[in-house]
């Protein structure tokens, strides 16, 4: 009588009723028991660029397809130090641990996650798309010519803004060739200070500098009081009803969430 070294539930069965089983240097595998379903873990792959951000306690937010539209949460337990090398893509692997109580996860579901390495509350956020907006015009104070622009309010989030492992930042201004390294050192206190242009009465687009924090990819925290909640920024242009070519399709300037 072959006996269960833990009680649980069957996973899997490898042998048939009446069946030799045969013991060897490696003990063959009979049957595979879950002990406890209520407590799972995700084991998730970490680009190496985003292992660094990721320790353990934070809080990992993940979806499956079999149940679209819900959000499940759980907590990063451990990171390992093994690297995965996969088409010249290195990887860690993170432990995440989920309450399971309701039995709505399986084993071997795949998950989609996300780890929250920063979190914000009630701050004012803007559109990525403003952050990254420049008027075509060279002289950007008379506006740019035949054209109308998109515009979008400041906003707080109430819930809080959170950063997220492999979110989209925001586009970087190309530094000249040959720059030394050395000379970030000299603009550390303007790394973070960006334009943000907005549309005064009868002067066309103007530039405001802000102060940013952190992004989810979508939304970025603004700081300091140089733009005001429900204040209107410029996030791209739009072409007139009478410039716009017959059965033209307007320019599309991303998603707005």
């Amino acid at each position: 009588v072959i006996r269960s070294p833990i009680d649980g539930m069957v996973i899997s069965r490898s042998v048939d009723v009446g069946q030799t089983v045969a013991a060897s240097l490696q003990a063959p595998t009979l049957f595979t028991i879950a002990e406890n379903l209520v407590k799972m873990q995700i084991n998730t792959s970490i680009d190496e660029g985003d292992i660094g951000k990721v320790q353990p306690g934070q809080q990992a937010n993940f979806t499956v397809s079999s149940y679209p539209g819900e959000v499940f949460t759980g907590r990063v337990t451990q990171v390992r130090n093994e690297p995965k090398t996969e088409q010249n893509v290195v990887t860690y692997d993170a432990i995440i641990a989920v309450d399971n109580p309701d039995l709505k996860l399986k084993p071997g579901m795949t998950a989609t996650v996300s780890i929250i390495i920063d979190k914000r509350e009630d701050v004012k956020t803007v559109l990525n798309a403003a952050l990254n907006f420049k008027p075509e015009s060279a002289d950007a104070r008379k506006g740019p010519a035949k054209a109308g622009v998109t515009r979008r309010a400041v906003s707080t989030a109430q819930g809080g803004n959170s950063n997220r492992v492999g979110a989209a930042g925001l586009e970087d201004s190309p530094r000249p060739p040959g720059e030394a390294a050395g000379a970030s050192a000299r603009t550390a206190s303007t790394a973070n200070r960006r334009n943000v242009w907005i549309l005064s009465d009868g002067a066309g687009p103007q530039a405001v500098t802000v102060e940013v924090g952190i992004t989810d990819g979508t939304r970025t925290e603004i700081k300091g009081d140089a733009l005001q909640e429900g204040q209107e920024v410029i996030v791209g242009l739009s072409e007139s009803q009478k410039d716009r070519p017959t059965g033209g399709r307007p320019p599309s300037f991303g998603r707005f969430f």
